[in-house]
């Protein structure tokens, strides 16, 4: 997506994942705060929904869309092998 040097992709991924985590954090620091509520059973709750939102619509649908060398049922691999969709 971003290099195609794999030494440099594994190091923006890296970058990528932090800064992904720390928008998330905000994000659930937010939400605390939007309902005045706090608590490990109301971050598990959240986690949990993140996690489906991931398993699912994430993997499954959007990252094909964005992730270059990631096949879908709808593309075939003329010139360059692509990776199979999760479930595949």
């Amino acid at each position: 997506m971003v290099t195609p040097d794999r030494t440099r992709a594994k190091a923006f991924g890296y970058l990528m994942r932090f800064a992904d985590g720390q928008v998330f954090a905000f994000v659930y620091y937010a939400a605390f705060l939007a309902i005045h509520r706090a608590g490990w059973w109301l971050g598990a709750l959240f986690g949990l929904l993140h996690g489906l939102f991931a398993v699912t619509a994430q993997v499954n649908t959007l990252l094909p869309l964005v992730h270059p060398r990631m096949g879908s049922p709808l593309t075939s691999a003329p010139d360059v092998a692509l990776l199979e969709s999760p479930g595949s």
